[in-house]
């Protein structure tokens, strides 16, 4: 005797989010371009680790540790951003990543994109800063 089960249903999932692209770096910002039109794109999440072994932490920007970092521009769905990195600070400190790197501490930074349930891209890095 066989039997089986069978079912159907309609679901409905959301596709990868395209992750931010053209990064640059330099002593002062973090630059980076995204082209998001998907309808669930919230924004993008600037991360930090200090170590290359460790896992990525989400930035704190301009004293605010919201996710996602960079809210969506409603008025476009192609923006490049250059952040300046006086405006990001660790979660767990107060002193500015510029401080941090004036006591000799350096750090990786990447950027992934943000959806509205909570989807991601790919963390995509800026690598090591200060650059050297």
């Amino acid at each position: 005797m066989l039997a089986g089960i069978a079912g159907c249903g309609i679901y409905e999932t959301t596709g990868a989010l395209n992750p931010p692209f053209g990064l640059h770096i330099t002593e002062t910002t973090l630059q980076f371009t995204g082209d998001n039109s998907e309808d669930y794109f919230a924004g993008y999440v600037l991360w930090y680790k200090e170590d290359v072994s460790e896992a990525y932490t989400v930035c704190v920007y301009r004293a605010e540790a919201d996710i996602p970092t960079i809210p969506k521009d409603k008025t476009s769905t192609v923006n490049t951003y250059t952040i300046d990195i006086g405006e990001l600070q660790p979660i767990d400190e107060s002193a500015s990543f510029i401080e941090l790197r004036d006591e000799g501490r350096f750090f990786y930074f990447a950027v992934s994109s943000y959806g509205v349930d909570g989807e991601e891209s790919e963390k995509v890095e800026f690598g090591r800063w200060p650059v050297q």
